[in-house]
């Protein structure tokens, strides 16, 4: 399976599959937080939906909270 690389330039996010044939997709930072993102494709005719990208932990990371101040 081919990874993705990430690339942000001023508030434009590209993405391009690693080892695949495939132009750089440019995406419009729309709104972000500390979980989640929301973006648009730009695209050269028409337009489309947003979408948003969550960040979900993963059932290993759920009992990691050492960065979590220590309630008592």
């Amino acid at each position: 399976m081919a990874g993705r690389r990430w690339t942000l330039q001023g508030q434009e996010l590209f993405t391009e599959w690693l080892d695949v044939e495939e132009p750089r997709r440019p995406f419009w930072i729309i709104e972000f937080n500390d979980h989640e993102i929301v973006l648009r494709w730009i695209r050269q005719e028409g337009r489309n939906l947003p979408f948003i990208l969550q960040h979900n932990l993963l059932a290993s990371d759920q009992g990691n909270t050492s960065d979590e101040p220590q309630r008592t």
